[in-house]
């Protein structure tokens, strides 16, 4: 896998997964409680999500920046493809407990189990278990701090010695009529920064099921 989908899985494992009773600062309680309804409410009416996404990273050591685009895409029943299309095509989808990834600047293609690809796993487990709100993984992982209610802005501290060996921080902003996922931030702990912004998002949209062989 490489870095660029590295960088997104940790991000978006995290997106995904910020509602899996986490950690939270006592005095917020209320405010994240709100917050945590609308997005369950959400995740009820969804069974499809299409959305591009604008990734820019930069690497504070060698001062440069790089851009990419791609795509996202989600169907109930554990079935998600995350691809890049801009500057090269790159990604991968699941289908249940197998999938396939490809690596256009290389030729590459493979087929996988997701036993063979931890990585992806612990990532597709979290999109999943969040697309069927389910709120009951993940205690003490994450310290969560509301920075706004509207539009819902979250910053997200990880708890674990392993995770914050690679990440100080993550950033979360909602969009305030649909609770879509708008922007994450990303600030790791050498002080590289990545953001991803969403746009374009539609919901229950028809999607084939071959999209995600």
């Amino acid at each position: 896998m490489n870095n660029g989908i590295r960088i997104i899985v940790i991000a978006l494992g995290v997106c995904f997964a910020m509602g899996w009773g986490v950690r939270v600062v006592a005095a917020e309680d209320s405010t994240l409680d709100r917050i945590y309804a609308e997005i369950r409410r959400r995740a009820h009416i969804i069974d499809t999500i299409v959305s591009d996404f604008e990734q820019e990273r930069r690497v504070g050591l060698l001062d440069s920046v790089a851009f990419s685009r791609g795509r996202f895409f989600f169907k109930k029943d554990d079935r998600m493809r995350w691809e890049f299309t801009e500057p090269s095509a790159s990604g991968f989808s699941v289908n249940g407990d197998s999938g396939r990834r490809w690596e256009a600047a290389i030729d590459r293609e493979e087929r996988f189990s997701l036993r063979q690809a931890p990585f992806i796993k612990v990532f597709t487990d979290q999109v999943f278990a969040w697309a069927r709100a389910d709120f009951g993984g993940l205690q003490r992982v994450y310290r969560v701090e509301v920075i706004g209610e509207r539009p819902a802005d979250l910053k997200l501290v990880p708890l674990l010695p392993q995770m914050k060996e690679h990440v100080d921080h993550l950033r979360i902003v909602f969009t305030a009529d649909s609770w879509d996922v708008a922007l994450i931030e990303i600030t790791e702990s050498d002080g590289d920064f990545t953001s991803i912004r969403f746009f374009n998002t539609h919901i229950n949209r028809p999607l084939p099921d071959d999209l995600f062989d």
